[in-house]
Parts: C-alpha cells; sequence; structure tokens
C-alpha cells in the first residue's frame, strides 16, 4: 500500500526542481521499465499491478489500479511505474570527440519533438545528445515516454552551445559544425562529412544566428509542396538518414 509521503513525493516529480532535489524521475510502462533494467539503470523503487510482466530480477511492490492512479502522469495509467536515479550530468569530452557523429538541440521546447528525437537520435546510432539549457527537460514525463525507453541509451547532456563548439574547434579545429537552416546547401546534392555535430534549432525560430555563424557548414532539407516548415523531430530523422547513408 502506497503511504501519502509516497503519492506526495511521486507526484512531486513531475516537476524539475523536484527531480533534481530527490535525483529521481518517473518511467511508466512494462516496455520503457525493461529498456532502462535492460541498461544497468539504478531503479528506486517499482510499483506494479498484480500480473504486471517485471524484468527478471527487479523488485518492486504489488499496488492496486486505483493506487497506480494517483502516481501516474498518464491520463490511461500503465501497469507499472518505477522511480529510477538521475543520472550523472556529463558534459561531451571533447578529447574523445573523434570520429563520432552527435547530434545538438538549441531551444527545442516541446517534450513530445525532444523525446521522439531522442529516439530518433538512438535508431540512428547517436550516442551523444547536446542540449541548450533552454531545451526541453528529458527527464519530464511526456519526454521520457515519447522517447520509449531510447533515453536509457542516449547520453543527454545540457551545455553551452557556443562554449562547446570552442572547445571542440580547439581541440580540432577540422571538427565539422553542420546545421539545420534554410539558408543552406540541399542536403541531398551537399558533399556531407563523415563525422560532425549535426545542429537542430527551435521549432518555429530555428537555430540561432550565433551558432550559424559558426557553423561550417548550413543545410537545407528542400520543400516540393507548400507546407512553410518541417516539425523539427522529422527534420531529425532525414538529416540523420542522409548521413547515415552516405556512410
Amino acid at each position: 500500500m502506497l503511504s501519502k509521503n509516497d503519492i506526495k513525493l511521486i507526484r512531486s516529480l513531475t516537476q524539475g526542481k523536484y527531480r533534481k532535489k530527490h535525483s529521481l524521475f518517473i518511467v511508466e510502462g512494462g516496455k520503457i521499465i525493461r529498456e532502462f533494467h535492460k541498461h544497468g539503470t539504478e531503479f528506486e523503487r517499482l510499483f506494479y499491478l498484480d500480473g504486471a510482466e517485471i524484468p527478471e530480477g527487479l523488485n518492486g511492490e504489488v499496488i492496486k489500479a486505483k493506487e497506480l492512479g494517483q502516481i501516474s502522469q498518464l491520463s490511461t495509467p500503465n501497469d507499472s511505474l518505477a522511480l529510477i536515479k538521475l543520472p550523472d550530468q556529463n558534459r561531451v569530452e571533447v578529447k574523445k570527440v573523434g570520429k563520432k557523429l552527435m547530434l545538438a538541440c538549441e531551444k527545442v521546447q516541446d517534450p513530445g519533438n525532444m523525446g521522439t528525437i531522442i529516439r530518433i537520435a538512438d535508431w540512428f546510432g547517436i550516442d551523444d545528445l547536446v542540449c541548450s539549457p533552454d531545451c526541453a527537460d528529458v527527464y519530464s514525463g511526456k519526454v521520457v515516454q515519447a522517447s520509449m525507453g531510447s533515453l536509457a541509451r542516449v547520453r543527454v547532456s545540457y551545455q553551452d552551445l557556443t562554449e562547446l563548439i570552442n572547445a571542440l574547434k580547439a581541440e580540432d579545429k577540422t571538427y565539422p559544425i553542420v546545421t539545420s537552416s534554410l539558408k543552406g546547401q540541399n542536403i541531398f546534392s551537399s558533399n556531407l562529412p563523415e563525422r560532425g555535430m549535426v545542429v537542430l534549432g527551435n521549432e518555429s525560430k530555428g537555430v540561432s544566428g550565433k551558432i550559424q555563424d559558426r557553423s561550417d557548414l548550413l543545410l537545407k532539407i528542400p520543400s516540393f509542396g507548400g507546407a512553410e516548415s518541417l516539425n523539427v523531430a522529422v527534420s531529425a530523422g532525414i538529416i540523420l538518414a542522409e548521413f547515415r547513408r552516405r556512410s
């Protein structure tokens, strides 16, 4: 049975300041919980309904559907909910970037977009996602659920992108910074580097001028119809697919 303190704590984790205070975030649903468990994530507590499929070796507490409804962030609660330890907030180690292709987001603020970008990064084998400090919190419920477990595999760091670019260039001046921009070259007819950091921008404003000015290559996805713009997560998928197709 859940205590009043349990309910109060879990409900508080919908807010970023309490996630940081308690170093915990919420994951819901057996599939996503299994993904985190498979990758050695540290679990604090696990609550589940009788009959739910729980990963072998993971201890938890059976609760009633009414109790799960009191702590779930979902409009229709799943069969299980876990409290997971927040990982250490690592920064990109510029000396180890080498031939990596990385992804960066500047002011991407919609949680659904952020979660989908994490899932896309995972699909295309991107190990590191760098977010500017004003991006959506990847440990919020909507981002975690939208990532469908990919957050367990993709390393996310929050850093000032201008400072990171400067550090990358100081370490290796040939390391490419590639930015999505409507002013850029057609991605399908451009020469693409095998490595680099691909930068995506805010849903309405795109990538800032200061980041574009520090970029080695500006790329655009050409339009064949009448839409004014592409969703940022869709853009991420198209850009990464083209990079991987060429590699």
